[in-house]
């Protein structure tokens, strides 16, 4: 993990906006799960406490984790994809690296047995069990510059350290344990508006495997647009994709507002169909 020093641990502390004892049950649960995989690209939880508040105002929830750097938002904003210390193809190499660990590591979330889930390592067990993240962004990216640990997208797979950090996947406040035979329960209106699939939109709101997916390939996306187009801060090309999406306000939800989803809503009475947003096809 990243360390102020060998003594001291810089920690990162989340403290529950709601004194809610069973969303942070289920938060602690599936991270807990989660982490007994030890992938290099999911968050990892340190411990939890619980504080008497004020009088009246109830039990304080807090998880704490590695300190981040930044979130990749903030990393697009103040980092170039090439200078003097970074290559572009170093840069490009590292993307890529990210990219394939992240896409694993969904599929880790996406795909748990229940050895995995009660932990039982004696259990051959292969019931099947996912998790659905439901509000993957930029922001729920950690980006760790100095992680140290066994990476499967690391080009020192053997407890190496990246020399341009690691990302991994964070904040599962709205996420659910579901087995595969049932359905999921995930209220995907909670997400992310830019992020979500056309389906939270257009009245499914209970998020699936593929919600997850359309969210992270999205995230690419941007990605891809920082690394080719290059540029940060009031020059970063992942805002100003961001503006084109607003198809000079034409592009409106349900309500009439205008967003920067990824998909466009069909003008018209079938205000169910939906295609890709012009702007994602023309970047």
């Amino acid at each position: 993990m990243r360390q102020g020093n060998e003594e001291n641990p810089s920690l990162a502390v989340k403290k529950l906006l709601a004194p809610n004892r069973d969303a942070f049950k289920n938060e602690v649960s599936i991270l807990t799960m989660l982490n007994r995989n030890k992938h290099p690209h999911l968050v990892k939880l340190l411990l939890t406490m619980e504080i008497q508040g004020s009088p009246g105002k109830g039990v304080e929830f807090y998880l704490m984790f590695p300190l981040a750097d930044s979130n990749l938002r903030e990393f697009w904003q103040h980092h170039f994809p090439h200078s003097e210390e970074v290559s572009q193809a170093t840069s490009a190499r590292w993307v890529a690296r990210q990219l394939v660990g992240l896409t694993h590591a969904l599929c880790k979330v996406h795909d748990l047995y229940e050895r995995e889930v009660h932990d039982d390592a004696a259990s051959s067990s292969t019931d099947p069990f996912y998790v659905i993240h439901g509000d993957i962004k930029p922001e729920n990216l950690l980006w760790y510059k100095e992680w140290v640990g066994p990476s499967p997208s690391s080009p020192a797979a053997q407890g190496g350290r990246d020399p341009l950090g690691v990302l991994q996947l964070a904040d599962f406040g709205n996420s659910r344990l579901h087995h595969k035979d049932t359905g999921s329960v995930v209220d995907v209106r909670r997400a992310t508006k830019t992020y979500a699939a056309p389906e939270a939109e257009w009245g499914e709101h209970s998020g699936s495997p593929s919600f997850d997916i359309w969210s992270l390939g999205c995230v690419f996306l941007e990605f891809v647009c920082w690394l080719v187009l290059g540029g940060s801060g009031t020059k970063n090309p992942v805002d100003a994709f961001q503006t084109a999406r607003y198809l000079d306000g034409k592009n409106k939800s349900q309500a009439g507002t205008a967003q920067d989803t990824f998909y466009h809503g069909a003008q018209g009475e079938d205000r169910t169909k939906v295609e890709v947003n012009p702007a994602v096809i023309k970047v």
